[in-house]
């Protein structure tokens, strides 16, 4: 093949993003690695494995992540874990070894169940954990939860995207 000032001009033209990535990369190596290593490393707690958290503990199992699970029907359970996930038997052990966890279920009383009850999230040994609820309840339902999570001294990164 005669390379040619039009050849070496087509084959530049992919080399400069390649080239401009490692300058960027070269100038924020940290934050770059940083980000990498959140990514890689997040354990993500999914309680309650209905139409909506089964789907999307499906989709960040195939995406890589490490994904606990905890569900009131150990089947549902026991067949996300064949896909890859890690069961854990009550919310409480779900959070102790998450860094985040997602809630999407019907009602209060579920919420509460899952939040405050005996072996609940709340009683978790691990401070850092984001909860983060996307069931159905209202808003003032939602602040108490904030509440009650501010009062155990948990993450204060408790959000909630739920109404009646």
């Amino acid at each position: 093949m005669t390379i040619t000032t039009t050849t070496v001009k087509s084959r530049v033209k992919y080399f400069i993003p390649l080239l401009n990535f490692y300058r960027l990369f070269q100038q924020n190596k940290n934050i770059i690695l940083s980000f990498i290593i959140i990514v890689i490393l997040l354990k993500i707690g999914i309680i309650g494995l209905g139409l909506m958290d089964s789907n999307l503990s499906l989709r960040l199992i195939r995406k890589g992540f490490q994904v606990n699970v905890n569900n009131r029907n150990i089947s549902k359970a026991l067949a996300m874990e064949k896909k890859g996930a890690k069961v854990f038997k009550t919310p409480k052990e779900a959070a102790d070894f998450s860094d985040f966890i997602i809630t999407c279920v019907t009602n209060f009383e579920a919420v509460n169940r899952i939040f405050f009850s005996k072996n609940g999230v709340i009683e978790t040994v691990n401070k850092n954990v984001i909860v983060s609820d996307f069931s159905t309840i209202s808003p003032k339902e939602s602040v108490y939860c904030y509440q009650e999570f501010k009062k155990k001294y948990i993450n204060d990164e408790y959000s909630c995207n739920g109404w009646t």
